[in-house]
């Protein structure tokens, strides 16, 4: 049977299956650095300990999804679904990542140092959501709460049917969803901000403009859908 040799994974001849079974009995306080995965799908999903995990290189879909606990660091890319429902505990990734990250987290803290795709954020009910890049369209889509800062720029329909959670941007918005204002950040959200991104080693833009919820779309409004 595959182990840990001292904090070390070789993935070269392990299946994802097995793989995850190795995270799976990691305790508290161990650290692990996972090699030859080759940007495999799945890996370090629905862990519930308080372990260090790195892996080397490329992450497929899904790393470090239904998590409650670890910190999960990918040195290079990660695919779509990253962090998805993460609840505590937290994911780094030195480069990009795809569609879909951190959508439905509730808690916990996901740092990108590159861009990432369409969705980001979407449906998030807590937790923190830092990108040196910028993000696709639709992205804090349904947002209930948390924080999703973005350094760069934002796509179309950026924070549509936001209902609470708050959403910075340092570059250029593309457009704003329903029920989605823009307002410039207060100084002392501008000074917080910096220091957030410093700390995580994330270069901070010279500004960043805030996005809220206007809260018109809390009720329906059945009169205005009766005909004349």
């Amino acid at each position: 049977m595959a182990t840990v040799t001292e904090g070390l994974i070789d993935c070269a001849e392990l299946s994802t299956r097995e793989v995850n079974t190795l995270l799976r009995g990691l305790a508290d306080g161990d650290q692990v650095r996972l090699t030859n995965l080759d940007a495999r799908h799945n890996i370090a999903v629905g862990l519930h300990c308080q372990a260090q995990i790195t892996i080397d290189g490329d992450a497929g879909y899904y790393v470090a999804g239904l998590c409650d606990g670890p910190d999960v660091v990918v040195t290079g890319h990660a695919g779509n679904g990253a962090a998805e429902n993460l609840q505590s505990g937290s994911l780094t990734v030195a480069g990009d990542v795809g569609a879909g990250l951190a959508a439905t987290m509730r808690g916990g803290r996901v740092v990108v140092a590159g861009s990432t795709g369409a969705r980001c954020g979407v449906l998030m009910k807590g937790g923190d959501v830092l990108v040196g890049g910028s993000v696709g369209a639709f992205s804090a889509f349904m947002m209930q709460r948390g924080r999703l800062v973005i350094c760069g720029d934002a796509g179309e329909h950026l924070g549509d049917s936001l209902y609470e959670g708050k959403i910075f941007v340092g570059g250029e918005i593309a457009s704003l969803g329903a029920d989605a204002q823009a307002t410039p950040a207060t100084a002392e959200e501008e000074a917080e901000l910096r220091a957030h991104c410093e700390a995580h080693g994330v270069t901070p833009p010279s500004s960043f403009t805030a996005v809220t919820s206007m809260r018109t779309l809390y009720s329906f409004d059945a009169g205005a859908w009766k005909s004349s």
